[in-house]
């Protein structure tokens, strides 16, 4: 089903991607995208309503999002910053908890925001609900990620963070423990543990588990380095 289009941005990770965001009720008729190859004289009479620009934008916009941990304090900072530049826009935010699973539901509907955190979803239906930003080759000279979020070279989102995934470990700790060398193995791994648990206050090993999503994605992203075989994946749906 083809519902009303928006503009998108994205979140990526350096090894996996996370999800995308959106924008705008209607298409700007005066915007055209990088790969526009008509010249001004050309659009001009082609759409002669184009290029009268309307002197103020005003409205509502609404942000739908799944970061509660941001409408205090981040979020109302970006909200200063755009009102700067669009005074007269009203940016409200709407959370979700379950956004993954709510999300899609309401993209099935015409009312699923203005601007929102895309779920995962088939490059192939982006036009459907987003509208497009410009093309990929001229987008990556100022953004990076541009693959995570594109169609056949057409951008329908910006990324706006990237991460990398990894295991941060405090040398001091290791020292206080006896360990002289990073451990090669799960069992060596294991021992080390043991050791902190033993000779010092530390604890010895912290994850995300309690939020549930890191125990999937944020362990399954980095595995081809870990196992040093980016082929994991392959093998183990084998198994």
């Amino acid at each position: 089903m083809k519902t009303r289009k928006i503009v998108a941005l994205v979140l990526v990770a350096m090894m996996v991607v996370s999800v995308f965001a959106a924008c705008g009720k209607t298409a700007p008729a005066a915007s055209a995208s990088p790969s526009d190859t008509s010249t001004p004289s050309e659009s001009a009479s082609a759409t002669p309503e184009a290029s009268a620009a309307p002197a103020t934008i005003k409205g509502e916009i609404t942000f739908v999002h799944n970061r509660t941990d941001r409408n205090e304090t981040t979020f109302p900072q970006y909200i200063k910053k755009f009102n700067e530049k669009y005074p007269d826009i009203t940016v409200k935010l709407e959370t979700m908890t379950d956004y993954e699973g709510q999300i899609k539901i309401r993209m099935g509907t015409a009312d699923y925001g203005d601007v929102l955190l895309a779920p995962n979803m088939d490059p192939a239906t982006y036009a459907d609900f987003f509208l497009p930003l410009g093309d990929k080759e001229t987008l990556s000279q100022q953004y990076r990620f541009m693959n995570k979020c594109e169609y056949k070279g057409t951008v329908y989102g910006l990324p706006v963070f990237g991460a990398a995934n990894g295991i941060v470990y405090n040398k001091r700790i290791f020292q206080e423990a006896g360990i002289t060398a990073l451990p090669k193995s799960v069992d060596e791994f294991i021992a080390d543990l043991k050791l902190i648990k033993e000779k010092t206050k530390a604890i010895p090993m912290y994850t995300n588990y309690a939020a549930g999503w890191p125990l999937g994605g944020q362990w399954e992203g980095p595995r081809g380095s870990f196992t040093n075989d980016f082929d994991w994946q392959t093998k183990l749906a084998h198994d």
